[in-house]
């Protein structure tokens, strides 16, 4: 057993791990990053790339890697609702955000993110850790099972199933906070286009089965279910069953090879759970930061990621590695997507209701404004509450019947 000491050790090499060993790398820090897998390597994931996720993924790779690698575009989202009304839109402009997205493998963007660490002052060692290392309070670094590294700093980037973050109190493993995916890719697709597809069933609110084109003849497929609602139902059968009920999903797949399924929870926060204390921090997955209404994960990884560079950066600087002042960095998340977070924990109770979302896509469908808030809200570039209002909108007596 070795000790190596670093300034920051992340545990998880995925976009929030990989994103804060780049900032703080760039820093001038020495980062030691640590994944129990070898890179690269694949991971369930739609591979959603909201306009929110580029505006952060510029700072770190060069965007153009994208374009010649010929990844899908996603220019707008096609709603369906439960009675089979159908609103199609495009992402609208905003000062802040492109108009568009992307759909890219975990296996490729993950690649690019940890190599962009490595060349910025990060090591990378495949090694599972097993535990934190805690002197008087305070998280001194991490235990392998290999090695033992000291560190400053720990930040804990290693997923929804981290057991550490459980253990810890960083993560609650709820079932109402809980959303059971699966997911199938399929090669050899009819008619892939530049928009990702989203079904509101009846048997899925608030959650949804999704058509995500991936380039060229690929597509992946899944769908969600909330702990509260899965009971015993077999979420591979329902996938099945719902790839048949849905013609022109079935036409595109007629002749497609389909790869494995598989399955993966999401994991969301819950309102005690801390990100921070003495030594430590945690961010994406590990701390629950997923969208609920639309299972996005990877902005809110990079985002986070960054945050916790910066507060480490500021303790670093300091010499304090104190709760006191890695708070900051529960500051900073909360300031930045919390109200994003709150208020789609509001619209799943209302989307829960299908009669809400028919009026929504039938409303939407015909009116551009609405169109318009609905396709920026589910992109991440308009505000949920944006959303949320037009939702309680609709609810007023004067709606009821249109």
């Amino acid at each position: 057993m070795k000790k190596d000491n670093f300034d920051v050790i992340i545990i998880g090499a995925g976009p929030a791990g990989s994103s804060a060993a780049f900032f703080l790398g760039k820093n001038g820090f020495k980062v030691l990053l640590l994944d129990k897998e070898q890179f690269p390597r694949d991971k369930p994931c739609s591979g959603g790339i909201s306009p929110r996720s580029l505006k952060i993924l510029e700072e770190i790779i060069d965007l153009r890697a994208f374009e010649n690698n010929e990844f899908q575009k996603i220019i707008g989202v096609k709603l369906f609702s439960p009675d089979g009304a159908v609103l199609e839109g495009t992402i609208p402009k905003t000062k802040e955000y492109l108009d568009y997205g992307y759909v890219i493998p975990r296996i490729v963007l993950d690649k690019m993110l940890i190599a962009s660490a490595i060349s910025n002052n990060t090591k990378f060692i495949r090694e599972k850790v097993i535990d934190l290392v805690i002197h008087d309070n305070f998280v001194k670094g991490v235990k392998t099972n290999k090695n033992i590294f000291e560190s400053k700093i720990v930040i804990l980037a290693n997923g929804a199933n981290s057991e550490i973050s459980k253990r810890f109190g960083f993560l609650e493993f709820n079932p109402e906070l809980l959303l059971h995916s699966v997911i199938q890719h399929f090669e050899g697709v009819q008619e892939t286009n530049s928009y990702i597809e989203i079904y509101y069933e009846k048997d899925l609110l608030p959650a949804y089965f999704w058509f995500f084109p991936e380039g060229k003849d690929k597509a992946n497929i899944g769908l969600g279910m909330w702990g509260n609602k899965k009971g015993g139902r077999n979420l591979n059968a329902i996938l099945k069953d719902l790839i048949m009920k849905h013609e022109s999903i079935y036409r595109r797949l007629k002749h497609a090879l389909p790869k494995k399924t598989k399955y993966w929870p999401i994991r969301f926060k819950s309102t005690s759970s801390k990100t921070y204390n003495n030594g430590v921090l945690v961010s994406g997955d590990a701390a629950g930061f997923t969208n609920p209404l639309t299972g996005e994960g990877i902005y809110y990884a990079l985002e986070s990621g960054k945050l916790a560079a910066e507060t480490a950066t500021e303790a670093l600087r300091k010499g304090n590695y104190s709760r006191q002042i890695l708070r900051r960095y529960e500051e900073a998340w909360e300031k930045t997507f919390n109200n994003d977070l709150e208020y789609s924990h509001k619209l799943n109770k209302i989307i829960s209701n299908p009669e809400i979302v028919d009026s929504l896509v039938h409303i939407g469908s015909v009116d551009p404004e609405l169109n318009s808030i609905i396709q920026g809200a589910l992109v991440n570039v308009i505000p949920k509450e944006k959303l949320f209002e037009s939702c309680i909108q609709l609810l007023q007596p004067s709606h009821a019947h249109s």
